[in-house]
């Protein structure tokens, strides 16, 4: 499976979870009050509220570290292009015999 997609799908549920934790009596969830105190609730809601930051932090690290990678480094077999273009001195020309440094 794709992680670009698991780390979101795996987001999601635990959103839903502390949404329902959370606004409970509005959604009609009061039967959760009966079976747990308020605040073993809440430390669940706010558990599941940094599972959520916690996937969704490591899905944008994911994506911002990709994009970079894609961006630096296009294909590192390609072979890198350099300027080629150098300036002549005669005096660093060991190339020519007998120490003769004058351009013919």
């Amino acid at each position: 499976m794709n992680v670009n997609f698991l780390r979101p799908a795996l987001a999601l549920p635990w959103l839903a979870v502390a949404i329902a934790i959370f606004f409970r009596k509005p959604l009609g969830l009061e039967f959760l009050d009966d079976r747990w105190d308020d605040s073993t609730l809440t430390f669940g809601g706010i558990v599941a509220l940094a599972f959520v930051l916690w996937n969704t932090f490591r899905w944008w690290a994911a994506a911002r570290k990709s994009r970079a990678d894609e961006a630096f480094i296009e294909n590192p077999l390609k072979p890198r292009e350099r300027n080629r273009h150098f300036e002549y001195n005669p005096e660093l020309d060991f190339t020519r015999p007998g120490g003769d440094t004058s351009a013919k």
